[in-house]
């Protein structure tokens, strides 16, 4: 028994023990040992579902602001910066309760909930950055070396 637990690893929990029939204590024990790894495989299981989940909900707002900000960068002079900026400050809010419900359901509470920032400002400099880095895109069709996809 002590050979086949040491043989089970992280990746795969669904391994059991064979217990012998000769002692009844020893067939306890190995009985308890199955158990224990059954609660261990559900409990890595949910992990891995829970993991799954969490990483789904955080892609959509996270592909909004993509979407956003690449279309207000390739498209600069027609962007409504102030519309813009509000609408990925909608989706940062979206990232903000993802996190705070994640810390809450794992009952991880030690970030500092009086910490703050002005994220209005923040996005402003960061559309700044990009604008000054972000190649210069042309709207297709306009007869200006026209679609670059």
């Amino acid at each position: 028994m002590r050979r086949e637990v040491e043989a089970i690893s992280a990746g795969d929990l669904s391994a059991r023990v064979t217990p012998p029939t000769t002692d009844h204590e020893i067939s306890r024990l190995g009985a308890t040992l199955n158990g224990l790894l059954g609660r261990l495989e559900a409990s890595a299981d949910q992990q891995q579902l829970f993991a799954a989940s969490a990483s789904h909900e955080l892609r959509s707002p996270l592909s909004a602001i993509r979407t956003e900000m690449e279309v207000a960068l390739a498209y600069p002079a027609a962007t409504d910066w102030p519309a813009c900026g509000q609408d990925v400050l909608v989706e940062v809010g979206r990232l903000e309760r993802l996190a705070r419900d994640l810390r809450v359901l794992t009952g991880r509470h030690s970030v500092d909930e009086r910490a703050s920032c002005d994220l209005a400002e923040l996005i402003t400099q960061e559309v700044r950055r990009h604008r000054h880095s972000a190649p210069q895109c042309r709207r297709p069709g306009t007869g200006d070396g026209g679609d670059r996809s």
